[in-house]
Formats: structure tokens, sequence, C-alpha cells
């Protein structure tokens, strides 16, 4: 692999490991979403090869590490969503694993009975659900729920989990525009939110707003954010 500034997935997974150490891994768990279609739609763009060296060598260092692979639908897929099946097939065949877990790409949720395309392809997990301009907990509870069927009033085995920190929806302009300190206080209160009724929590981080040279403060943030998680556990009863 040539040098890629947006590579920063050892230093993520280092941080994440150091964590996963610290506190058991019943209680961490390592997630990286990969997409395995590029779709026609300019969301879905830059074009993705999963043959390309560069994603083989991705997939290789992923497993190597004990980290999750799930499949991160396109934007496309989020639309129409029996593509689902084709993208989840591919993203197999590439990493050579069963994949249960998914993201859709710009946490793009359309129908509810979009759901039932998840269940019918074999995943069990859904990180998808949050809101892309105000971090927090978009299904009301900071712990996962099972997925009712409102048109069958059922019951299904599919779990949503709450997205409850996406790093752009803290600095962007078009989102919460908050400076790093007011980042780090309502991150902070969230924690504490979780800890207080023994939930989960959900951080999504993207490998090229922790890149060395990038005028923002997500790679300090993500870092004092995990030593803070690594804080509660060691002041747990």
């Amino acid at each position: 692999m040539i040098f890629d500034p947006w590579y920063t997935i050892p230093y993520l997974f280092k941080l994440d490991n150091e964590l996963r150490q610290k506190t058991g891994n019943d209680r961490c768990e390592i997630i990286t979403f990969i997409r395995s279609y590029s779709g026609k739609r300019k969301e879905d763009k830059p074009v993705v090869n999963l043959a390309h060296p560069d994603y083989q060598t991705l997939i290789r260092y992923t497993r190597r590490k004990k980290v999750s692979i799930g499949l991160h639908t396109s934007y496309e897929a989020g639309c129409n969503p029996e593509l689902i099946a084709d993208e989840k097939k591919l993203l197999e065949k590439f990493t050579r694993k069963e994949i249960s877990y998914n993201r859709n790409h710009f946490l793009n949720n359309r129908e509810p009975e979009d759901f039932e395309y998840l269940i019918s392809n074999g995943i069990t997990d859904d990180f998808s659900m949050g809101y892309a301009d105000v971090a927090g907990f978009r299904l009301g509870t900071c712990k996962a729920v099972q997925w009712i069927n409102p048109a069958k009033k059922q019951l299904t085995k599919l779990r949503l989990h709450h997205l409850t920190i996406m790093d752009v929806t803290l600095s962007e302009k078009r989102y919460m525009y908050m400076n790093t300190h007011d980042a780090f206080q309502y991150c902070e209160s969230l924690i504490n939110t979780v800890k207080n009724f023994n939930g989960e929590i959900s951080l999504l981080w993207h490998n090229n707003s922790v890149e060395k040279h990038v005028n923002s403060y997500h790679r300090k943030l993500y870092r004092e954010l995990l030593k803070t998680f690594n804080k509660n556990n060691n002041t747990d009863e």
C-alpha cells in the first residue's frame, strides 16, 4: 500500500484495542463498516473495488486485529433495499466471513418495512438509528431494542442500536457546530446518561476525521472520550 494520509485505521484500532483490553471483550466491541457497492448516486462516490489490493490489505488487517466487520449499505440500497442482498454477498465473498451487522450510508433509512430486507438477508444488528444533525438517543432509549414490525405487530429478531455520537454531527456548521470544549462537555453528559441507566454507547468516527493535518478536533476528542469510558469503567461498583 502506498502512503495514504487517510488510512488512519491502525491509529483508531490501537486506541480501540487499548480500551477493549481494559474493559473486556464483552463490554467493548469494535466494528468496521465497509461498503461493497458504489452505486450510481453521487452520495455513493468514490468508487469501491473490494478486489483492489488496498482494500484487501484493510480486510486482512481488520481480521488480524479481531475487529468485527459490518456491511455499510450504499445510499442507493437505502432507497432500494432489494440491493442489500447483492451488497452483502459481495462483502462476504471478499471478507470470507458471514456478515450480520449493518449501517446505512448517510444513515439513510426510508420505510419501516425496509428492515424486513435486513432480516431476510441475515442481518441481526443495525446501527443506523441516529440523526446526523444532533447527537443523542433517536430510539428514545440508551439500550438496544428489538424491532417491531408495525404492519404485522410482530416482535422480530433484528436488534436496533442507537447511534449516540457521530464525529461530524458535533463539528459541522450545518449540524451542531460545537467547539472542542462544548463538544466534550456534551458528549460527557451523554456518556453519564448511558452509565446511569446501564445502557450502551455507540460512537461513529470516520477515518478521515482523525488525520493529523485535518483542521478538526476529532482526533483529540476521540482519544479523550475513550479515556472517559475507561475512567467510568474503573469507578463502576
